[in-house]
């Protein structure tokens, strides 16, 4: 599963998620699509918490972007 994906999946918009977790949208906007990834642990596990989900799923969800994102 993407990134995008696991947004999706948890009925999370990219705004949402960005004023959640104090990021821009634009910040959220290049993760989805692949372009750069969260800057440090605690931003990937403020994901995660604000997801309801685990930081795993949330790297995972990244790596999968990024494998993507190179085909």
């Amino acid at each position: 599963m993407t990134f995008a994906e696991l947004l999706k999946s948890k009925d999370m918009t990219g705004a949402r998620l960005a004023r959640k977790i104090g990021v821009t949208k634009e910040s959220v906007c290049n993760w989805t699509r692949g372009k750069n990834s969260p800057s440090n642990v605690i931003i990937i596990a403020n994901i995660a918490k604000a997801l309801g989900t685990d930081m795993e799923t949330v790297l995972n969800s990244l790596l999968k972007t990024a494998e993507n994102k190179k085909i």
